[in-house]
């Protein structure tokens, strides 16, 4: 869980000075979020990506969902319960 954390931070610390290195070099972030190419380029992007999970992905996902991992994480998620209440009954004796 301690990797977890430091893997988060650096990744917020790696953003802010990237964001302060853009602005030292004179970019103006909301000028480029706001222009018309930028908008259009992520309109296009998120397109291809809505056609591809609507076409293409969604089926075989679902059913690799549904099918397999759902059932297996039940069966996990009872073993852990299980193990769980193990424990706490060792803790009372």
């Amino acid at each position: 869980m301690k990797n977890r954390t430091r893997g988060f931070i650096g990744i917020i610390v790696l953003v802010v000075i990237a964001i302060l290195l853009l602005s030292y070099l004179g970019f103006d972030l909301k000028k480029i979020f706001t222009s018309e190419p930028v908008k259009n380029n992520f309109t296009y992007v998120w397109g291809v990506i809505r056609n591809v999970w609507v076409n293409y992905l969604s089926v075989p996902f679902t059913f690799i969902w549904g099918e397999a991992l759902k059932p297996l994480l039940e069966i996990a998620w009872k073993a852990f319960t299980i193990a769980i209440e193990g424990i706490k009954n060792a803790n009372k004796l």
